[in-house]
């Protein structure tokens, strides 16, 4: 009796050791930080925390990304002549056991006749804090590609499209590690930057929405 009683302990400990930290998901939040530069010059950057017990690896890779920001932010100041000026808006798209989604969008004016646009996501393991890939939501192949190359023409029919730039711009940014991609509410978007299909400046970045499959 004595032993099974103690075998009972024991697995409640390591039950709940194992889930310790991990029965919620995490809460991860996001303020603007700002470095002043010579004159009128400033950037701003993100800066990421996580609060609550559990989910150490994910506090730790949003401090590298919090720091990389920093640094960036003053690389941007010390840049060129002032006035240099780095707005940023930052959000998380996504927070539950599954992912953690950061996105970040700066816009630099550096004194050229119009400012600069640049987005970029982090989508994190919220266990681990190891970058997830798109490959763990969607299986990334032809039909895929053709689903993109369709939402684009659909989500832009006042663009003169180069079909067969398309498809190969789609299939290549894909395979591609430097691909735009994030969660938007209950969808994905794959984004594609400026210039991207023969376009220029005046068309900006473009993207698509694509339904996300049920998680098991």
């Amino acid at each position: 009796m004595k032993k099974l009683l103690s075998l009972l302990l024991l697995s409640c400990f390591l039950l709940t050791a194992c889930g310790q930290g991990r029965a919620e998901p995490p809460s991860v939040s996001c303020e603007i930080l700002r470095e002043e530069g010579a004159g009128s010059s400033y950037a701003e950057y993100p800066a990421y925390s996580r609060s609550g017990a559990g989910y150490d690896a994910l506090s730790a890779a949003l401090e590298d990304l919090n720091r990389a920001w920093q640094e960036g932010a003053r690389d941007f100041l010390a840049g060129g002549e002032p006035p240099r000026c780095q707005s940023v808006s930052a959000s998380v798209t996504r927070c539950d056991s599954r992912a953690v989604c950061l996105v970040v969008t700066r816009t630099l004016e550096e004194g050229g006749p119009h400012p600069n646009t640049y987005s970029e996501a982090h989508v994190l393991d919220p266990a681990t804090g190891e970058p997830l890939l798109l490959t763990d939501f969607l299986t990334v192949d032809a039909a895929l590609s053709r689903t993109v190359q369709d939402l684009l023409y659909e989500s832009y029919p006042e663009l003169d499209f180069d079909r067969a730039l398309v498809e190969r711009e789609v299939d290549a940014a894909l395979e591609s590690p430097d691909l735009l991609w994030y969660f938007w509410e209950d969808q994905l978007c794959i984004g594609f930057p400026e210039g991207s299909f023969g376009f220029s400046h005046a068309e900006g970045s473009l993207g698509v929405l694509l339904p996300l499959p049920a998680e098991g």
